[in-house]
């Protein structure tokens, strides 16, 4: 569990200096720059292993793998895994697909499924009874960390 998280932290903190990079451009004297120019920034997009990273790192994910291992006395443990290999469309928006699953060989039991947007600035939770919501929502409506209460 400690080098998952250590991997984790270590592939969110490239991501996070990689949209820096994205968003940093050298600045140029202002003399240098005509009404004429402009300047188009195109957001960035996320791999879905950067995606799975961003989920990862949600507070609900880190409480609900530390209770699976801890009633369980480390013989099972919470697994995220991207599940596709193209992301999804909703309302027109792309978003990779991401699962919370616990291991428990020889099976799998998925606790929640996620859609993390391609610019990573937006969460749905693909809810069974709802749908898509947004992971706000999700937080406030379902409670999910009272599943571990």
């Amino acid at each position: 569990m400690k080098i998952t998280f250590a991997l984790a932290v270590l592939l969110l903190l490239a991501i996070i200096g990689y949209v820096e990079k994205q968003y940093t451009k050298p600045t140029a004297p202002s003399s240098a720059i005509t009404s004429s120019q402009h300047t188009t920034v195109i957001p960035a997009t996320i791999t879905k292993e950067q995606a799975a990273a961003i989920i990862s790192e949600l507070p609900e994910i880190i409480a609900w793998s530390s209770y699976i291992e801890r009633i369980t006395q480390g013989k099972v443990h919470g697994m995220i895994m991207d599940t596709s290999e193209e992301p999804t469309s909703i309302d027109g928006k792309q978003y990779w697909p991401v699962d919370f699953y616990e291991s428990q060989p020889p099976q799998i039991h998925r606790w929640e499924s996620f859609l993390v947007s391609l610019d990573s600035k937006d969460i749905l939770v693909d809810d069974i009874a709802d749908g898509a919501i947004s992971l706000q929502e999700w937080r406030d409506h379902k409670k999910p960390m009272a599943q571990i209460q």
